[in-house]
């Protein structure tokens, strides 16, 4: 029989957080966090750049997700977005320098 008492329970609490304050990131980066993998990690994150599109922090987080995903077009389009919003972040300059050549 399967068991999902932790999982479960960590998901309800997700889920309620996400109701009763629609437009945190918080639940969303809660989420990314406790992910069981690193591409289970980056749907959570991509919704809270949906909800926070502006965000540097958000936009550097969903990019370093896509790195270990190996996802290096996204990851490129999120610091390439981030940059726009802030051109004197020098993670931003690091991490698409750290980047392999696009094809």
């Amino acid at each position: 029989m399967f068991s999902c008492a932790g999982t479960c329970l960590k998901a309800r609490h997700l889920s309620w957080a996400k109701r009763l304050d629609p437009l945190s990131v918080e639940p969303y980066l809660a989420e990314a966090a406790l992910a069981s993998s690193p591409r289970a990690a980056t749907p959570p994150l991509a919704a809270a750049v949906r909800k926070e599109p502006r965000s540097v922090e958000l936009r550097y987080d969903l990019a370093l997700a896509y790195v270990r995903t190996r996802e290096w077009r996204r990851a490129r389009a999120e610091l390439l977005a981030a940059r726009r919003i802030d051109r004197r972040e020098p993670r931003i300059a690091e991490a698409l320098k750290n980047l392999p050549s696009p094809r």
